[in-house]
């Protein structure tokens, strides 16, 4: 009989410590989701950017381009380079509904989504909407 008792006790401790191990992984979850980790800041120069597109959300008209190497129907990427925040604030992996997409000559894209566009876009975005206006 106390074998069964001294078995039933540490049945029971190992249920307290996996409801607790459950508990712990939803409540870092929802901290990570209420309170996300934006990374570090991307470390680029203007000269590595080659294009940034915006994308409406959650609809609407898509705008130009702003390409280096504008072709038809794309504006010169020289016209809002320098309301381009660098280094880059890093995008907290909200692409649900990519909003903002800046691709670098090597390749690689940095894409913000609706719910995770950074202040230090706010320029970018005011510039972007001047030059597509006067085009």
């Amino acid at each position: 009989m106390a074998d069964r008792s001294a078995y039933r006790g540490r049945m029971g401790r190992g249920w307290i410590v996996a409801i607790l191990a459950v508990i712990a992984v939803v409540v870092g979850g929802v901290v990570l989701l209420v309170f996300p980790d934006h990374g570090a800041p991307i470390d680029v120069s203007a000269s590595q950017i080659d294009r940034i597109q915006a994308y409406p959300y959650p609809e609407g008209a898509q705008g130009p381009a702003f390409a280096r190497n504008p072709r038809e129907g794309e504006i010169p990427l020289q016209t809002v380079i320098s309301a381009v925040p660098i280094p880059l604030p890093a995008p907290t992996g909200c692409l649900d509904q990519v909003v903002l997409r800046i691709t670098l000559v090597d390749g690689r894209r940095i894409e913000y989504g609706h719910c995770d566009y950074p202040d230090d876009m706010k320029a970018l975005s005011e510039a972007m909407q001047m030059a597509w206006r006067s085009t």
